[in-house]
């Protein structure tokens, strides 16, 4: 299986350094997450997904290693649900002068019992992560509402940062928990039933030309819930690539 992902996403998640052209980010007309500059590339759900929020926001990001210290960064975000599931992808831009950290140490699942961590292989590779988010704590479930999820999110979490550390695309296949995360981790059938399904609920391609804009629709996931979501930041003057 991490194969078959690695070389999925390798063809599919082409020109992370970006590239002059048309600028658009977010969802277009047909349901499909977009950016066509700086990533390009085109998320598409599976079939049977329909759009249900979308939109733009600005978010204070944390600081890495650094207590209570914020950066302002941009968001684009989307997503869409089928029955029992949903595809969320979240698309976060920093300033000049800050990079997104590429290390584990402070991201969101620290926080959570990790059921399945794959890390990709290739720059173009994504990082997949496998835990259960408590209801209270996902941006999605505040706005599109709770009922069924009281449980927890059980969600296959998709990471790439793109070549100069500058945008981070998040990729979220969600469905409601069956279990609590202690209790998943002594079912594994049913955890790689969930990964599989993760897999076939979305695919990858180029961007193209810039699409036809989808409504922004819904309320803005509150800044509290999204900032977790979307990890934390370093100073450029810190920052080294190996």
């Amino acid at each position: 299986m991490k194969r078959l992902l690695a070389a999925a996403f390798a063809a599919a998640f082409i020109l992370l350094s970006g590239c002059a052209g048309s600028y658009h980010r977010g969802m277009d007309a047909g349901g499909a997450f977009v950016s066509t500059v700086s990533p390009e590339v085109r998320v598409i759900p599976a079939a049977g997904f329909e759009p249900v929020l979308s939109g733009r926001t600005s978010c204070m990001a944390r600081e890495q290693d650094v207590f209570m210290a914020v950066v302002p960064v941009h968001v684009w975000y989307g997503v869409s649900a089928r029955e029992g599931a949903q595809l969320a992808v979240l698309l976060g831009e920093c300033d000049q002068g800050w990079n997104w950290s590429v290390s584990a140490h402070g991201a969101e699942h620290e926080n959570y019992l990790v059921l399945r961590e794959m890390h990709g292989v290739a720059a173009r590779d994504a990082d997949v992560t496998f835990f259960v988010r408590p209801a209270a704590a996902d941006p999605f479930l505040r706005v599109h509402g709770t009922d069924g999820w009281e449980q927890g999110v059980l969600v296959a979490q998709y990471v790439w940062i793109n070549s100069n550390s500058k945008a981070k695309l998040i990729v979220e296949y969600r469905e409601p928990a069956p279990a609590s995360a202690e209790e998943l981790l002594s079912m594994p059938d049913v955890v790689s039933a969930f990964h599989d399904r993760a897999a076939g609920a979305f695919s990858m391609a180029q961007a193209g030309e810039a699409p036809v804009p989808g409504q922004a629709a819904g309320a803005v996931p509150p800044d509290s819930l999204l900032s977790p979501v979307l990890g934390a930041l370093e100073p450029l003057s810190t920052f080294s690539v190996f």
